[in-house]
């Protein structure tokens, strides 16, 4: 049988192997030319090779406060912000693969609600409400963070995925492109 790849949506068979040339080259040509590249750079009169690097590594720190600073005014605590900000960094795609099973409509779920005077309030929800205003949570933070996201449901509509119905991707790169 016939696998659909969850990203380019093209089909495959689980034998296959697809090599990711630009990958491969990628790696090679650090692994050839990586040192040459760091030894030019020192060589360099008035180049702080040390410099350079304690200067990457405060730029890597400051954008990190920044985002820790975005998921907190999003309403995560401070340490979980700190995490989801620091791994932020190393996120290509977020994936969520969503559970729309006959289960889901079990009344058992909960979800919070901001009350008028800011406090927050436990409802009752089906564990598909309950799903969904997690995947809007995570939609929003990601949004606002610049991270690309998918939404996939487990169960899709059409055989072939629609966009839209049975998948939706949210990134900001390629909206801005278009």
């Amino acid at each position: 049988g016939f696998a659909s790849c969850p990203l380019c949506r093209q089909r495959f068979r689980p034998g296959d192997v697809r090599p990711n040339f630009t990958l491969q080259a990628l790696l090679q040509e650090h692994e050839e030319h990586g040192h040459e590249m760091a030894s030019e750079l020192a060589a360099r009169p008035g180049v702080d090779l040390v410099g350079l690097v304690r200067d990457a590594a405060d730029l890597g720190a400051k954008l990190k406060v920044g985002r820790q600073k975005q998921l907190e005014f999003l309403g995560l605590p401070p340490k979980l912000a700190a995490t989801v900000a620091d791994e932020d960094r190393s996120i290509g795609l977020r994936l969520f693969l969503l559970d729309n099973s006959g289960s889901t409509a079990a009344y058992d779920g909960k979800t919070m609600e901001t009350l008028l005077d800011g406090k927050l309030q436990m409802r009752p929800c089906s564990r598909w409400e309950e799903i969904k205003r997690l995947a809007l949570d995570h939609a929003e933070w990601n949004a606002q963070l610049g991270t690309p996201c998918e939404f996939v449901l487990l169960n899709p509509r059409h055989s072939t995925p629609k966009h839209g119905v049975d998948f939706v991707r949210l990134d900001a790169h390629l909206s801005a492109a278009k």
